[in-house]
C-alpha cells in the first residue's frame, strides 16, 4: 500500500516517515480527533497475508 504524507488513513493524518524495513513502513501520524501525535506501522501486503494465514491456522 503506497501512502503519501498528508494523506488521512483511519482518522490519522500522515505527518512524516519514521522508517521502513522488510515488514513495512512506520509513520508519524496525528489523530484527527484529539490532535495527538502517535506512530503507525503499515505492513507490506505480503506480511499482512502471512499474518492472516497464521491467525487463521491458530483458529483451526
Amino acid at each position: 500500500m503506497s501512502l503519501a504524507i498528508g494523506q488521512v488513513v483511519g482518522g490519522y493524518e500522515l505527518i512524516s516517515t519514521i522508517g521502513a524495513g522488510g515488514m513495512g513502513t512506520v509513520y508519524n501520524v496525528r489523530n484527527a480527533f484529539t490532535d495527538r501525535v502517535d506512530a503507525m506501522k503499515v505492513l507490506e501486503e505480503k506480511e499482512l497475508v502471512a499474518f492472516e494465514h497464521q491467525a487463521q491456522s491458530k483458529q483451526d
